[in-house]
């Protein structure tokens, strides 16, 4: 009896809190899947150039940048709108290690075509293959930044940056 006296104002006090609330997500309608966040995906690469006259090679340095996005539930999303891509020598005492910007790229995935042209279902990424002037090249460099920035139909910003190592 003593005991039941004891465990009767706990059991109340336990009813009358409220659960916990679950995290408030901030999108709502179609906005909720737009991404959050971006980044270069590890498949982004060096491509050297090939004078073996091969069709699916370049003939020139290529970087091939994969953008993958993400909503507010973590899960993998499409975007649209406007991204560039630069490139910057490596420089390791530099923030960032962004030493001279060698080459910009400016791309689009704002229309269904373009964004269907650029999205890769397999990856669930966008592949931009970006040439790089080579004459702008430093000598002896092996070691490259690459940072990308999307712009969101809203104005909003995401960005990311890799190192990419030519092999």
């Amino acid at each position: 009896m003593n005991r039941a006296l004891l465990l009767t104002p706990l059991f109340f006090l336990l009813a009358a809190c409220p659960p916990a609330e679950p995290p408030r997500l901030t999108g709502s309608g179609h906005d909720m899947f737009a991404p959050v966040k971006m980044r270069l995906h590890p498949l982004t690469r060096w491509v050297a150039p090939t004078t073996n006259g091969s069709a699916t090679a370049p003939s020139a340095a290529t970087v091939e940048a994969r953008l993958e996005f993400t909503d507010q539930f973590g899960d993998v999303a499409k975007g649209v709108g406007k991204v560039y891509f630069e490139l910057y020598a490596y420089e390791p005492i530099a923030i960032g290690n962004r030493g001279d910007r060698i080459d910009l790229w400016h791309s689009d995935i704002a229309t269904p075509e373009l964004n269907k042209q650029h999205f890769d279902p397999i990856t669930r990424t966008y592949l931009f293959k970006l040439g790089v002037n080579e004459s702008k090249l430093p000598r002896g460099q092996t070691r490259f930044v690459l940072v990308a920035t999307f712009t969101l139909p809203n104005e909003s910003r995401l960005s990311d940056s890799m190192q990419i190592a030519v092999r």
